[in-house]
């Protein structure tokens, strides 16, 4: 069966813990002929995620819940009310998508975590680098020349001596 012939979804955002699936069909069903509602838990905590699905029959009646519903109170809580993208999930495919991101996001932690340690970004290095250049001063070349004549005097006295 194709999702247009089983009516239009929107998403709810913002649902607080204590509501209940009767408190929007009795909500949302003043606009419409409803064919279900869905108020997804987190697979591991069994919470509430804060958010809801509510399906239509006709989309026409969708469209009139979104205008008259979207920033309005629902036991004491501003919700969003939007159209869903995407196909409702099973709780099958909710868990492999849940446990692939939590896999990825552990190696990311883990390699970033084993990467910082002893080493400083290239960005600290190279600003490090830049203030010791900019920093240090090169001779003069008064003091050069004179640097580089102690030097040759140095080396012919010690020439000179082995000579002799």
């Amino acid at each position: 069966m194709s999702r247009r012939s089983r009516g239009v979804s929107l998403h709810i955002s913002g649902v607080a813990d204590h509501v209940r699936t009767e408190d929007l069909y009795d909500r949302f069903g003043k606009y419409g002929q409803l064919l279900d509602v869905y108020i997804p838990l987190d697979y591991y905590s069994r919470r509430r995620r804060g958010i809801a699905y509510i399906q239509f029959a006709y989309r026409r009646d969708a469209e009139e819940a979104i205008y008259y519903l979207d920033r309005t109170r629902i036991l004491g809580q501003e919700v969003g009310v939007h159209f869903a993208e995407g196909e409702r999930q099973s709780s099958a495919e909710m868990r492999r998508r849940f446990a692939h991101d939590h896999a990825s996001n552990r190696r990311d932690r883990s390699y970033s975590r084993s990467r910082g340690r002893g080493r400083r970004s290239r960005s600290r290095s190279a600003e490090t680098t830049k203030r010791r250049r900019s920093t240090t001063r090169e001779p003069s070349a008064g003091a050069q020349a004179s640097e580089n004549s102690s030097r040759k005097s140095k080396g012919r006295s010690s020439h000179d001596r082995k000579s002799r």
